[in-house]
């Protein structure tokens, strides 16, 4: 085990307050600009990329889905009644992850949420993006008996499928496959099990089996994809997966494999009584995970970047060879604890209050890295932030416009809402724009269409029953939302 020492003399990357830049110099000579998107979410669960190139933001406590155009805007296009809030100080919290699908190639997009619920379970939902609000919401799966706060993941992959992972923790058996519990699945966009998968049975495509893609998994936090291209891994999965007291694995994940869990854990050079073994453990809790393939930040190409919970684990770098074994690794250290970490593949992040932990880590074609940290206080309150990590010697740098405050772009009230909604804009716009009132099915409930020049428009409310809505302004090229009750 590492001591406290050592860990506070490896390399620590300071995060200043949002809008603020700080430049990290890696071992290579590259420099990394750390610029904060968004530093006022409760608890950023998930940050994914759209085929447009916005970043979407999931914010597991509000319930809040946040997307910031490539040009910095931020708007809130959504909200799930989330049942469950971070309340006790929960490293994981509750799981809550989107992801976007260009499906039909025409812009509109499909949107994919999955969430967990009060009463363990795990929900996956599909909705319609359309360039304001998402709507016309549909479940395309509701799986029993899931830790709704532990070991839960969603990845879109290369062909439009989607690598659900789904939590067993140690209960129940997550070798049985009668059961989706304890297994990483793979479904399509309707929420079926694709005719490739390891297991599919053609007569009983509704079987468990049907859907898994591996088994045996306590709970993969993460995993991601390697880009096809790449010769001998290429379309390969990597997971994390926190163990019980100790040994954490990092996955090549194995199709139709029995990763082990209640069986063996710890590293292992060669298949324990056929489980696949890990590529590496480490002695810190992982919560994300995302494969570099860019020479944008050339230190980091070919590597895992691995996002952990613990409190000085930070963001740790695997490196990979061509046949997906991890690199910095000691076979001859403890089992539980092989993976190497040092100066160079090590790196905290701080605020001005506390330690931030990588809760979700996404890169983008260019090379860009996105993630989300959140800082636990002593209360066991969160608050969290959105951060993207850049060369300025490939990369423009991300414009970053915080217009999710819009108190300084427009006002309106009251909030709660009674009767009348008043709107003023704090600008004359010089277009005409819509003030519109959705529900949470993405139903415009209210409307109003204002000339150029005017900054300000009633909404009758009277109508609405009580409940969450969202106020959205539109002029044609841009939105500004914000929420609102009744």
């Amino acid at each position: 085990m590492r001591s406290l020492f050592t860990l506070l003399v490896a390399t620590v990357l300071i995060l200043l307050p949002a809008q603020s830049q700080y430049q990290l110099t890696l071992s290579g000579g590259t420099v990394v600009n750390a610029t904060t998107l968004a530093d006022d979410l409760a608890y950023p669960t998930a940050v994914s990329l759209a085929p447009d190139g916005a970043v979407w933001i999931t914010d597991g406590y509000t319930g809040n889905i946040w997307r910031c155009a490539p040009g910095g805007l931020r708007t809130m296009v959504g909200t799930i009644p989330l049942a469950l809030k971070i309340n006790d100080g929960s490293r994981f919290g509750i799981l809550f992850d989107v992801e976007i699908f260009d499906e039909n190639g025409d812009g509109t997009y499909t949107v994919i949420t999955m969430y967990s619920t009060a009463d363990d379970r795990l929900e996956i939902g599909k909705s319609t993006y359309n360039g304001v609000r998402l709507s016309a919401p549909s479940l395309l799966m509701d799986i029993a008996n899931v830790p709704a706060r532990l070991g839960h993941s969603m990845t879109r992959l290369a062909d439009n499928t989607l690598a659900i992972s789904v939590g067993s923790f140690d209960n129940p058996d997550p070798s049985n496959l009668n059961l989706l519990n304890g297994k990483l699945l793979r479904i399509d966009l309707q929420g079926a099990a694709p005719v490739d998968n390891p297991m599919y049975n053609p007569e009983r495509p509704y079987d468990a089996s049907s859907y898994v893609y591996s088994f045996g998994h306590r709970h993969l936090a993460a995993v991601t994809q390697i880009p096809t291209d790449r010769s001998t891994i290429g379309g390969r999965l990597f997971g994390v997966e926190p163990g019980a007291y100790g040994a954490s694995e990092i996955n090549l994940i194995e199709p139709a494999a029995d990763h082990g869990w209640r069986h063996t854990e710890g590293f292992c050079v060669a298949p324990v009584n056929s489980f696949a073994c890990p590529k590496a453990t480490t002695e810190f809790v992982p919560s994300s995970v995302a494969y570099y393939a860019s020479d944008a930040i050339p230190e980091w190409n070919n590597t895992l970047l691995v996002g952990t919970m613990s409190i000085y684990g930070g963001l740790l770098v695997a490196d990979v060879n061509a046949n997906g074994d991890i690199i910095n690794i000691d076979p001859m250290l403890p089992a539980d604890n092989v993976l190497i970490v040092d100066e160079s593949r090590q790196f905290l992040f701080v605020s001005e209050t506390g330690i931030e932990r990588p809760r979700s880590i996404a890169v983008s074609n260019d090379g860009r890295v996105f993630m989300a940290l959140v800082e636990y206080a002593e209360d066991g309150t969160t608050r969290g932030r959105v951060v993207v990590l850049e060369n300025p010697a490939v990369h423009t740098p991300m414009s970053v416009n915080d217009a999710a405050d819009h108190t300084a772009l427009m006002s309106f009230g009251p909030n709660p809402v009674q009767d009348l909604l008043n709107v003023r804009l704090h600008h004359a716009p010089s277009a005409s724009w819509t003030a519109r009132v959705f529900d949470l099915m993405g139903r415009p409930v209210a409307q109003r269409t204002m000339d150029a020049g005017t900054t300000s428009v009633t909404l009758e409310t009277a109508h609405l029953v009580s409940g969450s809505y969202l106020l959205v302004i539109d002029n044609g090229t841009t939105q500004m939302s914000a929420p609102l009750v009744r």
